[in-house]
């Protein structure tokens, strides 16, 4: 009774069997994500949308080998992004991914940036229904983007897409036998042929009604992208399809937000618990029955929930700067390079022993403790700028430099979870999810001081594949609800 699940990262791609007899997840296999394609605009990130659908089915076909009579096939991928395709299902643009900021770039005939000129378009309240913050990295502003270009008469080449893909911009042009596809539903409509999405991959486009669970037409219209032929957007997880692989029929089910799939993981309590997750980038989020409309974006979770969430928090690509630069040094200056788990291991010894330094007095200077501000990235939710001051003579050191950035960190952690707490019942409790929080215990230790209330450790490491194990259950007919798979789970885990 196993299952395969493919995770479609950021950073990496992984691929498990999920075994709902004995709750366990097995025969794991993770390879990095490719790097993006070349291009000369540093606020444009590209992939191969062909190399990817390869990479992807290659990890399922791989698992399918090694797991005979599979019950089917879930994905969870990250969000934000698309691919449009033709009507066969052949790629015609590269993968855009959420990191893709192409819309901030100006544009003389609408006199502003594409970007701002979309959101004069659409309208606050319109774009409130979307749930989303506004923020150049979502479908919506790419589309709106490309579409403007190509109204201009502009033909940009995509380069190394592969020669069986069309790469010209006029090819946009002619939307009507062209479909729009998340990342998970271009992966099921070439497993299936099913042109569908899951309603959690859906509503972070940017271009649905997150209330209605409904292509938001206004929306769509603004953008101006209403010929396109849009996936049908599926809300439950009933089977989306068959993979008729040379192992026979398999069912695919549809594509979940791995924003959903990690809180669901998580185990977290529905009630009275924050997730707080670090990987590339961070976010926090809770679970809500009620559509509230606040200072976070309004996400849908599962059973009608919704997940009250602040994004575009500092991760792990904010550390990974210092990381770099130290390195570098290493590398330039001495000669010596040290992998980058030696390196991190090392900086956090010396983090913890400045910190502790700190706290004897002793390392108090005249000008006082270091100050780091990790903005080093466009746009972060109050993180506007990167810096390090507050440095004399004596308090520029390795340990005192990063003890500063993560306590930085923490301070920006502790005041958006104060603003998520007015999104619902009081918070009892932090969960810490994701890679980047799970080996650092001295950032853990820093957000869990700065907030002043019990945390602890997510119950199981890979918690995507433990939400995706959670709907299997479900899928399964042996719960009723994902609420009733968490006690369960919880007690096979611990």
């Amino acid at each position: 009774m196993r299952y395969i699940a493919i995770d479609v990262g950021s950073t990496f791609l992984k691929a498990a069997q999920l075994d709902v007899q004995y709750l366990a997840i097995t025969n794991m296999e993770s390879i990095r994500m490719p790097e993006p394609l070349p291009n000369e605009n540093p606020l444009v990130k590209e992939w191969n949308a062909i190399q990817l659908l390869e990479l992807m089915q290659g990890l399922i076909d791989r698992q399918l080998a090694s797991c005979p009579g599979c019950k089917g096939i879930w994905i969870s991928t990250q969000m934000h992004g698309f691919i449009i395709t033709d009507e066969y299902g052949v790629a015609v643009t590269p993968y855009i991914s959420w990191q893709d900021e192409r819309g901030l770039e100006y544009a003389d005939k609408l006199g502003s940036s594409y970007f701002s000129a979309l959101m004069e378009r659409v309208g606050e309240e319109a774009w409130r229904r979307t749930g989303l913050w506004e923020k150049p990295g979502v479908a919506a502003v790419g589309l709106f983007h490309m579409l403007q270009q190509a109204d201009s008469g502009m033909e940009i080449e995509w380069e190394g897409q592969g020669t069986a893909c069309p790469v010209s911009m006029n090819d946009i042009q002619t939307l009507g036998s062209k479909r729009l596809c998340t990342l998970g539903g271009y992966l099921i409509q070439s497993l299936t042929g099913s042109h569908v999405c899951h309603f959690t991959n859906a509503a972070p486009t940017g271009l649905v009604d997150v209330r209605a669970g409904e292509w938001d037409i206004d929306i769509v219209r603004a953008v101006g992208c209403q010929a396109l032929q849009f996936p049908r957007i599926v809300v439950g997880t009933d089977i989306v399809g068959h993979y008729h692989s040379r192992w026979g029929a398999i069912p695919v089910y549809p594509d979940i937000g791995d924003h959903q799939a990690s809180v669901l993981g998580s185990l977290a309590d529905a009630t009275n618990e924050a997730i707080v997750n670090m990987g590339t980038a961070g976010w926090i989020s809770r679970v809500s029955d009620a559509y509230h409309i606040g200072e976070w974006e309004l996400r849908p979770y599962f059973e009608g929930s919704y997940l009250p969430t602040i994004t575009k928090l500092p991760g792990g690509r904010n550390m990974a700067v210092l990381v770099r630069f130290i390195a570098d040094v290493g590398q330039s200056i001495y000669g010596t390079a040290l992998t980058e788990d030696t390196l991190w291991e090392r900086l956090l010894a010396e983090a913890d022993r400045a910190a502790q330094y700190f706290k004897t007095g002793k390392g108090q200077s005249s000008n006082g403790q270091l100050h780091v501000h990790v903005g080093f990235y466009g746009k972060q939710t109050v993180a506007d700028k990167g810096a390090i001051d507050n440095i004399d003579s004596d308090n520029l050191q390795v340990g005192g430099l990063f003890a500063a950035a993560m306590e930085e960190i923490a301070a920006i952690y502790e005041r958006n979870l104060y603003v998520l707490a007015t999104a619902g019942e009081a918070i009892e409790q932090i969960t810490f999810t994701g890679g980047v929080i799970m080996k650092n215990a001295f950032l853990r230790d820093a957000i869990a001081k700065a907030v002043g209330i019990e945390a602890v450790m997510a119950p199981a490491c890979d918690e995507v594949f433990h939400g995706l194990l959670r709907l299997a259950l479900v899928s399964e007919g042996l719960y009723a609800s994902v609420h009733e798979t968490r006690e369960v789970l919880l007690q096979a885990i611990l």
